[in-house]
């Protein structure tokens, strides 16, 4: 049997008691107390949510909106730089192998957020349907962890974090930035 991943805050969720259980191959911490609670707290404020499993690609090269306009079924090329576009990846029969956010860094450069549990899946899709371009498909998932911020209050909160430029995101688009010392996107 494999043994679960781990996030990269691990021993933190493990010094704030949190609760955890397995998902998508990765060791995720489910509550720090009563799931009602957090939910009337989300729901009131605001709540982080460490979700490093979820897995990111990146496509670029000079190829690379081809490739990715062929690959998914939302025209990639209205996506200007600093905005992300939500798609499916399909097969060519027209099923779907997964549901997928594409932030588009540059004008060749695109990162691509999929689900924990299709990683492996989606990177190989992405790589077999991609001989044909002249494009990197590079899985970075193990590069970057990932924390979400969810609630009415939520853009308070960034706004004492973060300058007001930050604040002032549109649904949908993203920056990098600067975070303790590391680099960070901000969606």
């Amino acid at each position: 049997m494999n043994s679960l991943r781990k996030l990269p805050l691990h021993q933190y969720h493990l010094s704030k008691s949190a609760k955890m259980s397995p998902f998508a191959g990765w060791q995720m911490p489910i509550a720090y107390g009563s799931s009602i609670e957090e939910n009337k707290q989300t729901r009131s404020t605001a709540s982080l949510f460490d979700v490093s499993h979820m897995g990111e690609i990146q496509v670029s090269g000079k190829d690379a909106l081809n490739f990715l306009n062929y690959a998914f079924t939302n025209d990639v090329s209205g996506c200007r730089v600093g905005r992300a576009i939500y798609s499916p990846l399909c097969l060519e029969t027209g099923g779907t192998v997964d549901d997928v956010i594409l932030y588009r860094r540059a004008e060749d450069d695109f990162l691509l957020c999929v689900n924990a549990s299709n990683v492996c899946k989606d990177f190989d899709y992405l790589k077999k349907q991609g001989e044909e371009f002249n494009c990197s498909i590079v899985d970075c998932s193990d590069y970057y962890g990932q924390i979400a911020i969810q609630g009415p209050k939520s853009g308070e909160i960034v706004k004492d974090l973060f300058s007001d430029e930050v604040f002032s995101l549109k649904k949908m688009s993203f920056m990098e930035v600067e975070m303790f010392g590391a680099e960070a996107l901000i969606a």
